[in-house]
Order: structure tokens, then C-alpha cells, then sequence
């Protein structure tokens, strides 16, 4: 299980927490929030941010060393982690990530990085992993790519999403809330999530199809 806590009065920090069949549990802090000076604060991602990869765990979220919204350059740095399974530490001592790398994509507000951006789930298809963000102010649905070393595999977002005109609007308020796919070879991820076209207008169901290999949309419904 992967989960923030307050660490001090100025600083989250994201656990993660081993629990058996018989109800223990076992709590490790990460370096994810682990208060160097880049790092304050640290957020696994709000839906399926952790998944089991072999003997590794994945982990996506956001952190920087101020919280703000909207954010400047320390704030909101998307990020992909790796911690190995065969190296657990003992029972509350940190357990450091064997690979973290942070998404250094731009988008409208600055040249800086991808900030304002968080990761809400991930997924292993074939060789490489899909996790998708949205913007924490102006919501949409982008997806990155990684081998499994946790390197990009596009220059900039693999796939950025856009919506039809009716009835979400040019520029609409949406929201990814989960991926999935059909197989461990499959060419096509799925993402569910809603969207608006303004805070006066009700919330769509959407689902969107992309090519996992071009980043295109593939296709999308809606439904109210």
C-alpha cells in the first residue's frame, strides 16, 4: 500500500505499508518526501499509483518543496519510482527507491518542467510503463511512457488527449481516473475519467482508446 503522511508540520511524506493475511503491518518511509531540499514533500498518485512488477514495486506521484496551486518550478514535479522487494528494511527504517526519475516535460506555464502536473495511475504493457497526469488547475488527460530503467520514451508527453467540441468545449475541465488494457502485449490503453465543459455544466463519463505506440487516440466516448 502506498500513503502520504505529515512527517512535520512542512513536509508529507509517502509510506509504504506491508500488511500480511493475518493483519500486521509493517511501515517503511520513502525518499520520496524525504526532505532534502528538493524534496519536501512527497504524494503517491490518487488512483492506482502502485502496482507489483516482478520482485519491484512501480510508484508514481508529484512532489517538490512547496505545495502551491498554481505551482512554480518547485512544486508538483511528477515522478516515476522503483523500489526492489528483495531489499525490504526492516520494520520503519527508510526504504530508498533503486530508480526515480521525474518527468521533465513543459507545459503552458513555463520552460522549467512539467509542474502542476500529478500521475494518477500506472501500468506495465509489454517493456514499458504508462502513467497518466492530469494538470492540477486545468485538469486533461496526458500520457508518459518509460522502458523499465524508468527512462522516457518520447521528448515530451507520449500522448496529450483532446475532447470533442460538443459537449466538453475547446478547453474543458477533465480528470483521468484509472488505465487499463487487455494484455501484457496489448497495443492499446484505455483511460477512463470524466470531464466538463465549465464549472456550471455536469460531469461526462469518458473512455478513450491510445495506440501504444504512436500516442495517438485511438478513439472516445462519452456517456452523461
Amino acid at each position: 500500500v502506498a500513503c502520504r503522511s505529515l512527517n512535520s508540520s512542512t513536509k508529507y511524506v509517502t509510506y509504504l505499508l506491508k500488511v500480511t493475511t493475518t493483519g500486521s503491518v509493517s511501515y517503511y518511509p520513502t525518499d520520496i518526501g524525504g526532505g532534502t531540499t528538493n524534496n519536501k514533500h512527497g504524494y503517491p498518485g490518487r488512483q492506482g499509483s502502485l502496482i507489483l512488477d516482478g520482485t519491484n514495486l512501480i510508484l508514481v506521484g508529484y512532489r517538490g518543496s512547496t505545495i502551491v496551486s498554481p505551482g512554480t518550478s518547485s512544486s508538483y514535479r511528477p515522478f516515476i519510482a522503483k523500489f526492489d522487494t528483495t531489499a525490504v528494511p526492516s520494520n520503519g527504517s527508510q526504504w530508498s527507491s533503486s530508480a526515480l526519475t521525474e518527468f521533465t516535460d513543459t507545459d503552458s506555464d513555463t520552460s522549467t518542467g512539467a509542474y502542476n502536473y500529478r500521475a494518477v495511475g500506472v501500468v506495465k504493457i509489454g517493456s514499458n510503463y504508462f502513467s497518466v497526469y492530469t494538470h492540477i488547475t486545468n485538469g486533461g488527460y496526458r500520457v508518459a511512457k518509460y522502458n523499465t530503467s524508468l527512462v522516457a520514451q518520447a521528448s515530451g508527453f507520449f500522448s496529450s488527449l483532446s475532447f470533442p467540441s460538443n459537449p466538453f468545449g475547446d478547453t474543458p475541465t477533465a480528470f483521468p481516473t484509472s488505465l487499463a488494457y487487455y494484455s501484457t502485449n496489448s497495443t492499446t490503453l484505455y483511460i477512463g475519467g470524466s470531464a466538463r465543459k465549465s464549472s456550471s455544466d455536469p460531469y461526462y463519463g469518458v473512455i478513450a482508446a491510445v495506440d501504444t505506440t504512436s500516442g495517438n487516440l485511438v478513439t472516445s466516448c462519452d456517456s452523461d
